[in-house]
């Protein structure tokens, strides 16, 4: 995507803890404007104003970008100054640049199907949102949560939906308690790129996904316990699947930018 002129870039440290209070005051900065705000999907050159210098910079994968034809003077100034107080990485780029990026938060609102550390997010971060009344609307992003309490067959028929999931919150799926160390081959995913949870060792209940077909078929995994799936992509959509409540929060908010 060419991005242009004088358009603000954002590398924000995903593995900090004061990460959701920056991106809530940033959503609040540009308005909720998020039609305007993208997320980096691949490194990219690009040229930017540095102390008054032009210099070529590589942006990382999850970087975000907010588009110029938003930003008046005194909203550039205060992105700088958010950026400035929770030490987060900005440039502004000096000439228009060709960008792989994705919308970040495109939909109209996010439709939320029980309640646990997703649908937390969403609250936290000021998210227009509902809760199972715009299920059938293609406008929206589905979080599927904890206690959910759907069917697994009804989730069947979601899958083509734009969507974060935590698999546990379905009715007769199998349940699994495994332990083992987290690992991927996959780091420099946008999803994963930046995240501090690597080789932890953990002792989770997890969803057994290895007999249903069609999320065989449909997603790339991702993360893994050992040989256990943690985290899968079904890439035609962006959807966003956790075979567990993973502890790690920072993780489920790239989720909903990523997937929504």
């Amino acid at each position: 995507m060419r991005v242009t002129e004088d358009s603000i870039v954002l590398v924000p440290r995903w593995s900090s803890e004061r990460l959701p209070e920056f991106l809530r005051d940033l959503l609040k900065l540009i308005n909720y404007q998020v039609q305007h705000m993208y997320f980096v999907l691949k490194p990219s050159v690009v040229s930017v104003n540095l102390r008054g210098v032009r210099r070529l910079v590589t942006i990382p994968p999850s970087a975000i970008i907010i588009d110029e034809s938003i930003l008046t003077s005194t909203e550039g100034n205060e992105i700088t100054d958010l950026a400035l107080k929770y030490g987060i990485k900005i440039f502004k780029l000096s000439e228009d640049s060709w960008v792989e990026v994705k919308n970040s938060l495109t939909t109209s609102e996010i439709c939320v199907m029980g309640h646990g550390k997703i649908s937390e997010l969403v609250q936290e971060l000021n998210l227009k949102s509902s809760h199972n009344t715009c299920i059938n609307e293609a406008s929206t992003c589905l979080v599927i949560d904890e206690g959910a309490n759907i069917h697994l067959e009804e989730y069947k028929r979601l899958l083509n939906y734009k969507h974060v999931a935590i698999l546990t919150g379905l009715r007769n799926i199998g349940l699994r308690d495994v332990e083992g160390i987290i690992s991927s081959l996959w780091r420099h995913h946008p999803l994963l790129y930046d995240l501090n949870i690597w080789n932890v060792k953990v002792r989770i209940k997890v969803a057994d996904v290895n007999n249903i077909k069609e999320i065989k078929l449909l997603s790339k995994p991702l993360v893994f316990l050992d040989a256990n799936v943690l985290v899968m992509e079904v890439s035609y959509n962006n959807s966003v699947l956790f075979t567990s409540s993973l502890p790690f929060k920072t993780l489920l908010i790239k989720a909903l930018f990523y997937a929504c």
